[in-house]
């Protein structure tokens, strides 16, 4: 069966309600697809905090929330499949996108 849920998985009390959506609704899931991404546009020096912290919340560690919530199910299961959409821009960034390439490099790095 196939479902397509939303949430905001920068928030992990957000993603468990979505998981525990999902196994209520169609079962334990065996894919999980990583494709939340936003980018400012903006140079470094012109970036907040605020969305620095929100660009690395949404482009990475929503993938560190979902597989540590996914993932066990997948184990259990001894069947599963993740698929988490990187960037080329993770390996070179223009200037006024280097807070949405640091996002993408990690996520790199964590399926290497």
């Amino acid at each position: 069966m196939f479902n397509i849920s939303n949430a905001n998985v920068g928030d992990e009390d957000d993603v468990k309600t979505c998981y525990d959506s999902i196994c209520g609704t169609v079962g334990r899931p065996t894919v999980l697809v990583n494709n939340a991404a936003i980018a400012t546009g903006k140079m470094l020096s012109e970036l907040s905090c605020d969305e620095i912290r929100q660009t690395i919340r949404v482009n990475l560690l929503s993938s560190f929330y979902t597989i540590k919530k996914f993932l066990p199910s997948m184990q259990q299961q001894k069947r599963g499949y993740i698929v988490t959409i990187g960037s080329v821009l993770g390996y070179m960034s223009p200037a006024q996108l280097s807070a949405y390439g640091a996002s993408k490099a990690a996520l790199i790095a964590l399926h290497s």
